[in-house]
């Protein structure tokens, strides 16, 4: 993973890479000469700033950051400006602010160096310019953390200054292509996931992720239509609602009716106690996965129940409305004591959603922490099981057991989640997507899923920088 540099008082001198186009979470965007009315190859002053960072000494206090555009950024890195498209002109300000660890320079120290045989790159070693072609935005990173970003090896467009050791990185920055993974999903995403991505970097707004996850919505006010991937009906189901919780998370702090509609949706259909079935049954079955289509409506599931209230539990954390929701206590109440139930070893994917739920139930419910620790007799040290009746070879990682930081995250090794969050971070694909390890039932759940877990991917990093 991209990496930052610890600060610290001693002295030290400071090698860095850029890459061209390539989105490095925690750092900042170069700005465009042309931008500013420069010419190629142009140099201002929040270029030289920028270089002059990194190649100065650690332990002060950040540079203002700027956007691509050389417009300021908030602090928490979101835009408040809506209309700019993604593309090669333009690098999203993805984690602006969010930063772990900082190597700036001090103010008149040398900043920075033209590297002559590669005017596509910028590699600050202590001068005063910058070259690369117009519409491009270079990143600058340390140099180790250029090496674990990308591999031994360094990619055709990375070079660094010298090959001098530089201090060792911190580990809490994310690296990954931003650009390539919004221009994934303009090309093989739902709309509904391109809203998302947009809402997640500050470029869009809660009303257009909004409608379009209202195209799922039925009379009832109840989810289908294929939101689940690999449930194609139109009826109302768990899995339905359990996305567009997700989409009403997405939108903290603003709040939808929608919200408070699904939970009643929910109560009309729970069965006793707030329990739902697996799922209910669907007049077409076409291009739906067969544990779906084959549940039995009235039988209690620990799964479905807890992967929508989990959900449900996070939205309420900004939603009044939804917190004091007659369905969201029964079914927490209905969950709390299912896990307390559990005695031998559960399904993964139940399993992993027993385990959200608790997370999310934690801040409300003290006694998730002990019934965590009953759930976690189940896993292995290394937080790897097997997903019984899936492909060959499928498991569940610790990211799928506890995804964002929370506390969840007692129940595995800090190594393995840092080991994980690297691993996830590697897999995004030459076209800027991430894939599912799931069998797909329709081909066009297969490229929905894609686009799914592209959002899904960045979200998780971005959470854990």
């Amino acid at each position: 993973m991209g990496r930052a540099v610890e600060g610290g008082g001693e002295e030290r001198e400071w090698a860095a890479a850029v890459g061209v186009g390539r989105g490095v979470g925690g750092c900042f965007a170069v700005e465009r000469g042309e931008e500013r009315g420069e010419g190629a190859g142009g140099v201002g002053a929040g270029d030289r700033d920028a270089v002059g960072g990194l190649a100065g000494h650690p332990g002060d206090d950040g540079p203002v950051f700027r956007e691509p555009f050389g417009r300021p950024a908030e602090a928490n890195g979101r835009r408040n400006r809506q209309g700019e498209v993604w593309g090669q002109r333009r690098q999203p300000a993805a984690f602006l602010g969010e930063q772990a660890g900082r190597a700036f320079g001090r103010e008149g120290e040398a900043d920075g160096q033209v590297v002559a045989e590669a005017p596509e790159l910028v590699v600050p070693a202590g001068g005063g310019a910058l070259q690369r072609p117009v519409g491009e935005v270079g990143v600058l990173l340390a140099q180790k953390c250029a090496d674990e970003v990308f591999g031994h090896e360094r990619s055709p467009g990375v070079r660094t200054v010298q090959d001098e050791p530089v201090a060792a990185c911190d580990g809490d920055r994310m690296t990954v292509n931003l650009a390539a993974a919004a221009s994934f999903l303009a090309t093989h995403g739902r709309l509904l996931d391109r809203r998302r991505f947009e809402l997640l970097f500050g470029d869009g707004d809660a009303d257009a992720v909004l409608a379009a996850v209202a195209a799922y919505r039925n009379a009832d006010g109840g989810y289908g239509w294929g939101l689940e991937p690999d449930l194609r009906a139109p009826e109302s189901q768990p899995g339905g609602a359990l996305h567009a919780f997700e989409v009403f998370e997405d939108i903290a702090p603003a709040t939808t009716p929608l919200a408070v509609e699904l939970c009643d949706w929910l109560e009309s259909v729970s069965l006793a106690g707030g329990g739902l079935p697996f799922a209910f049954p669907v007049a077409d079955r076409a291009g739906s996965a067969p544990f779906w289509t084959d549940a039995d409506p009235a039988k209690f599931s620990l799964q479905s129940t807890a992967f929508v209230a989990s959900t449900a539990l996070r939205v309420a954390r900004h939603d009044k409305a939804v917190a004091e929701h007659p369905w969201v206590r029964a079914a927490t109440e209905t969950c709390l004591e299912a896990v307390r139930r559990v005695e031998t070893q559960p399904h993964a994917i139940e399993l992993s959603f027993a385990i959200r739920f608790l997370d999310a139930a934690h801040a409300t419910r003290p006694e998730a922490g002990e019934l965590l620790d009953h759930l976690g007799r189940f896993l292995p040290p290394d937080g790897i099981v097997s997903v019984a009746g899936g492909r060959a070879g499928e498991v569940l990682r610790p990211l799928n057991f506890s995804p964002l930081p929370g506390p969840a995250r007692k129940l595995f090794d800090p190594a393995a989640i840092t080991a994980e969050l690297t691993r996830l971070e590697s897999q995004q694909h030459d076209d800027g997507g991430w894939s599912v390890d799931f069998a797909s039932y329709s081909p066009q759940a297969s490229l929905e899923w894609r686009g799914y877990a592209t959002v899904g991917a960045v979200s998780v990093l971005r959470a854990n920088s």
